[in-house]
Protein backbone atom coordinates (compact mmCIF):
# COMPACT_ATOMS: atom_id res chain seq x y z
CA UNK A 1 0.00 0.00 0.00
CA UNK A 2 1.80 3.32 -0.87
CA UNK A 3 1.41 6.10 1.74
CA UNK A 4 0.82 9.15 -0.31
CA UNK A 5 0.50 11.51 2.63
CA UNK A 6 3.69 10.63 3.63
CA UNK A 7 5.00 11.27 -0.33
CA UNK A 8 3.42 14.64 -0.01
CA UNK A 9 6.27 16.23 1.89
CA UNK A 10 8.79 15.66 -1.61
CA UNK A 11 6.34 15.59 -4.01
CA UNK A 12 6.86 18.52 -5.74
CA UNK A 13 10.94 17.99 -5.54
CA UNK A 14 10.48 16.28 -8.28
CA UNK A 15 7.03 15.92 -9.97
CA UNK A 16 6.02 18.49 -11.98
CA UNK A 17 3.43 19.41 -15.15
CA UNK A 18 4.36 17.81 -18.71
CA UNK A 19 3.22 20.85 -20.52
CA UNK A 20 3.49 19.11 -23.94
CA UNK A 21 0.94 16.35 -22.41
CA UNK A 22 -1.64 20.04 -21.61
CA UNK A 23 -0.88 20.54 -25.30
CA UNK A 24 -2.33 17.26 -26.69
CA UNK A 25 -5.13 17.77 -24.38
CA UNK A 26 -5.74 21.15 -25.71
CA UNK A 27 -5.43 20.23 -29.06
CA UNK A 28 -8.42 18.14 -28.41
CA UNK A 29 -10.77 21.08 -27.14
CA UNK A 30 -10.45 19.57 -23.65
CA UNK A 31 -10.75 23.19 -22.08
CA UNK A 32 -12.21 25.05 -25.09
CA UNK A 33 -15.42 26.95 -23.64
CA UNK A 34 -18.89 25.13 -24.47
CA UNK A 35 -22.43 25.56 -26.25
CA UNK A 36 -25.14 26.21 -23.34
CA UNK A 37 -28.90 27.53 -23.76
CA UNK A 38 -27.56 30.98 -23.09
CA UNK A 39 -24.63 30.88 -25.26
CA UNK A 40 -21.42 29.99 -24.52
CA UNK A 41 -20.03 28.79 -20.81
CA UNK A 42 -16.43 27.54 -19.67
CA UNK A 43 -15.60 24.08 -19.62
CA UNK A 44 -16.27 22.20 -16.71
CA UNK A 45 -12.30 20.22 -16.12
CA UNK A 46 -11.51 17.51 -13.78
CA UNK A 47 -8.27 15.94 -12.71
CA UNK A 48 -9.14 12.84 -11.14
CA UNK A 49 -6.14 12.15 -8.95
CA UNK A 50 -4.91 15.72 -8.68
CA UNK A 51 -2.12 15.02 -6.09
CA UNK A 52 -0.62 18.29 -5.02
CA UNK A 53 -2.27 20.12 -8.00
CA UNK A 54 0.16 20.75 -10.14
CA UNK A 55 -1.54 19.99 -13.50
CA UNK A 56 -4.37 22.63 -11.72
CA UNK A 57 -2.10 25.19 -11.56
CA UNK A 58 -0.90 25.11 -14.70
CA UNK A 59 -4.17 25.05 -16.80
CA UNK A 60 -5.75 28.24 -14.35
CA UNK A 61 -2.65 29.85 -15.37
CA UNK A 62 -3.21 28.93 -19.13
CA UNK A 63 -6.72 28.28 -19.68
CA UNK A 64 -10.31 29.79 -19.24
CA UNK A 65 -12.24 26.86 -17.39
CA UNK A 66 -13.63 25.85 -14.38
CA UNK A 67 -11.13 23.36 -12.48
CA UNK A 68 -12.08 21.11 -10.28
CA UNK A 69 -9.76 17.98 -8.79
CA UNK A 70 -10.41 14.94 -6.34
CA UNK A 71 -7.95 13.04 -4.61
CA UNK A 72 -7.80 11.12 -1.78
CA UNK A 73 -4.71 11.64 0.41
CA UNK A 74 -5.62 14.17 2.80
CA UNK A 75 -1.77 15.63 2.95
CA UNK A 76 -2.32 15.83 -0.88
CA UNK A 77 -4.64 17.81 -1.07
CA UNK A 78 -4.12 20.45 1.60
CA UNK A 79 -1.37 21.18 -0.85
CA UNK A 80 -3.55 21.34 -3.76
CA UNK A 81 -5.79 23.45 -2.42
CA UNK A 82 -3.00 26.03 -0.82
CA UNK A 83 -1.58 26.02 -4.63
CA UNK A 84 -4.66 25.98 -6.25
CA UNK A 85 -7.50 28.44 -4.34
CA UNK A 86 -9.15 29.10 -7.19
CA UNK A 87 -9.86 25.45 -8.22
CA UNK A 88 -12.86 23.06 -6.02
CA UNK A 89 -10.59 20.51 -4.96
CA UNK A 90 -12.36 17.28 -2.97
CA UNK A 91 -11.89 14.22 -1.11
CA UNK A 92 -12.74 10.99 -3.33
CA UNK A 93 -11.73 7.90 -5.72
CA UNK A 94 -13.26 5.85 -8.19
CA UNK A 95 -15.60 4.23 -5.48
CA UNK A 96 -16.43 8.15 -4.05
CA UNK A 97 -17.48 10.41 -6.60
CA UNK A 98 -18.72 13.99 -5.26
CA UNK A 99 -20.22 15.20 -8.43
CA UNK A 100 -23.42 14.98 -10.10
CA UNK A 101 -23.15 12.48 -13.21
CA UNK A 102 -22.45 14.06 -16.18
CA UNK A 103 -21.13 17.41 -14.94
CA UNK A 104 -17.98 17.48 -16.76
CA UNK A 105 -16.82 18.40 -20.05
CA UNK A 106 -13.21 16.61 -19.57
CA UNK A 107 -11.88 14.28 -16.96
CA UNK A 108 -8.22 13.21 -16.80
CA UNK A 109 -5.99 11.27 -15.37
CA UNK A 110 -1.91 11.86 -15.43
CA UNK A 111 0.34 8.74 -13.61
CA UNK A 112 -2.92 7.71 -12.83
CA UNK A 113 -3.96 4.95 -14.79
CA UNK A 114 -1.02 2.61 -14.29
CA UNK A 115 -2.37 1.49 -11.06
CA UNK A 116 -5.24 -0.35 -13.09
CA UNK A 117 -3.92 -3.67 -14.48
CA UNK A 118 -4.81 -2.93 -18.21
CA UNK A 119 -6.14 -1.10 -20.99
CA UNK A 120 -8.13 -3.34 -22.12
CA UNK A 121 -9.78 -3.40 -18.70
CA UNK A 122 -10.31 -0.03 -19.12
CA UNK A 123 -11.77 -0.02 -22.02
CA UNK A 124 -14.60 -2.82 -21.35
CA UNK A 125 -15.43 -0.83 -17.53
CA UNK A 126 -15.60 2.32 -19.82
CA UNK A 127 -18.08 0.56 -22.13
CA UNK A 128 -20.14 -0.79 -19.30
CA UNK A 129 -20.39 2.94 -17.97
CA UNK A 130 -21.05 4.31 -21.66
CA UNK A 131 -18.16 5.68 -22.71
CA UNK A 132 -16.57 4.63 -26.33
CA UNK A 133 -12.61 4.51 -26.58
CA UNK A 134 -11.61 7.51 -28.99
CA UNK A 135 -8.29 5.84 -29.77
CA UNK A 136 -4.72 5.91 -28.00
CA UNK A 137 -2.06 7.96 -28.32
CA UNK A 138 1.65 7.43 -27.81
CA UNK A 139 3.71 10.17 -26.33
CA UNK A 140 7.72 8.88 -26.83
CA UNK A 141 10.57 9.98 -25.15
CA UNK A 142 13.38 7.90 -25.81
CA UNK A 143 16.00 9.91 -24.36
CA UNK A 144 18.75 10.47 -24.33
CA UNK A 145 18.08 10.64 -20.26
CA UNK A 146 20.76 11.50 -18.06
CA UNK A 147 21.38 10.10 -14.56
CA UNK A 148 22.09 13.04 -13.20
CA UNK A 149 21.40 14.82 -9.27
CA UNK A 150 17.89 15.30 -10.44
CA UNK A 151 16.83 11.36 -11.40
CA UNK A 152 19.15 10.34 -8.51
CA UNK A 153 16.97 12.88 -6.18
CA UNK A 154 13.82 11.45 -7.48
CA UNK A 155 14.43 7.93 -6.90
CA UNK A 156 16.25 8.57 -3.38
CA UNK A 157 12.58 10.08 -2.00
CA UNK A 158 10.65 7.19 -4.17
CA UNK A 159 8.44 9.94 -5.99
CA UNK A 160 7.18 7.22 -8.40
CA UNK A 161 4.86 4.72 -7.26
CA UNK A 162 6.75 1.98 -8.43
CA UNK A 163 9.42 2.37 -5.85
CA UNK A 164 6.85 1.91 -3.26
CA UNK A 165 6.11 -1.23 -4.62
CA UNK A 166 9.48 -2.36 -4.38
CA UNK A 167 10.80 -4.44 -1.19
CA UNK A 168 13.48 -2.35 1.12
CA UNK A 169 15.82 -4.80 0.17
CA UNK A 170 15.58 -4.74 -3.58
CA UNK A 171 14.63 -0.82 -3.62
CA UNK A 172 18.68 -0.12 -1.71
CA UNK A 173 20.50 -2.59 -3.69
CA UNK A 174 18.95 -1.06 -6.86
CA UNK A 175 19.60 2.61 -5.58
CA UNK A 176 22.61 2.01 -4.47
CA UNK A 177 23.41 0.30 -8.15
CA UNK A 178 22.65 3.29 -9.89
CA UNK A 179 24.43 6.14 -7.48
CA UNK A 180 27.46 4.41 -8.93
CA UNK A 181 26.49 5.27 -12.31
CA UNK A 182 25.90 9.09 -12.17
CA UNK A 183 26.48 10.82 -15.19
CA UNK A 184 25.87 8.04 -17.43
CA UNK A 185 23.70 9.08 -20.36
CA UNK A 186 21.62 6.26 -21.87
CA UNK A 187 18.66 6.09 -23.94
CA UNK A 188 15.01 4.21 -23.67
CA UNK A 189 13.31 3.13 -26.43
CA UNK A 190 10.29 2.37 -24.64
CA UNK A 191 9.76 5.42 -22.56
CA UNK A 192 7.34 7.73 -22.41
CA UNK A 193 3.40 7.87 -22.05
CA UNK A 194 0.07 5.79 -23.50
CA UNK A 195 -2.80 8.09 -23.87
CA UNK A 196 -5.72 6.63 -23.93
CA UNK A 197 -8.72 8.98 -25.07
CA UNK A 198 -12.50 7.84 -23.89
CA UNK A 199 -15.63 9.65 -25.42
CA UNK A 200 -19.61 9.85 -24.21
CA UNK A 201 -22.07 8.30 -26.33
CA UNK A 202 -21.58 6.80 -29.37
CA UNK A 203 -18.78 7.73 -32.07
Amino acid sequence: MIDYSEASGTYDDTRHCDGALIELMARRGAFAARASGEGARRARVLDFGCGTGNYLAELSRRFDCELFGLESSDAMREIASSKCPLSRIEKGDHSSLPFERGFFDFVFMTDVVHHVPDIPEIERRAAMAGFRCAGTEIKANPGPHVVDGAFLRMVGEKNYSMFKLLSEAEYESGYAAMRTEEGRIFISPGAGETLLWLGKGEA
